[in-house]
């Protein structure tokens, strides 16, 4: 009867332990901006289709940078994604 409480506490534990350590991950270290200039310069290239994925990911990266949000909805408007170009 002990054992499932034992296993249960161990599990809540090591997600609480966890958690800070993955929020520091994110704080610490990864630069959007190449993927920013990737994506700009695929959208130049005319690969909008291409270019929408790297922005997405700069976007979730940087979410305060309001440039990777109008390059982000360049790529939705080059290829005629309206309503989401106007949610980005």
């Amino acid at each position: 009867m002990r054992a499932p409480w034992i296993s249960c506490i161990t599990v809540v534990a090591l997600l609480l332990f966890a958690l800070p350590a993955l929020g520091q991950a994110a704080d610490q270290g990864f630069n959007p901006q190449p993927l920013l200039e990737q994506g700009v310069e695929l959208l130049k290239k005319g690969e909008a289709d291409q270019a929408e994925p790297l922005l997405r990911q700069a976007a979730l990266a940087a979410p305060e940078d309001a440039l990777v949000y109008f390059y982000l909805g360049s790529a939705q408007m080059a290829q005629s994604e309206y309503s989401d170009a106007a949610s980005s």
